[in-house]
């Protein structure tokens, strides 16, 4: 199980580059990652690298240029694992909580 998951991130971390061959069968496994809700096994896992490397995955790919499809998508699939994880990872909460700090940062400079 841990190799599916593992190749998951592998694949999705095509979706970053529109132009990319692979960009396409990308966005399918992460819309059905998405809708599927299949992440939700990493929390009966209980593999704490593989949701960190979700959350960082997903977090260094996100711009402003990117579809909002593939955001939504994004957006689903953490907030699944938000949700079904009992003992939520500090790195990944880490993470998490760093988008914030990011934003105010931003938002504190003159």
């Amino acid at each position: 199980m841990l190799d599916i998951f593992n190749l998951f991130i592998k694949m999705a971390s095509h979706i970053s580059d529109p132009t990319s061959p692979y960009f396409s069968n990308a966005f399918y496994l992460l819309e059905s990652l998405s809708t599927i809700k299949t992440v939700v096994l990493l929390a009966d896992i209980g593999n704490e690298e593989l949701i960190v490397r979700f959350f960082k995955m997903f977090f260094d790919m996100i711009s402003t240029d990117m579809s909002k499809n593939v955001y939504l998508c994004m957006l689903d699939i953490l907030v699944a694992l938000v949700e079904e994880v009992v003992a939520f990872p500090k790195a990944a909460l880490d993470i998490l909580l760093g988008q914030f700090h990011c934003k105010r940062q931003v938002c504190d400079d003159p």
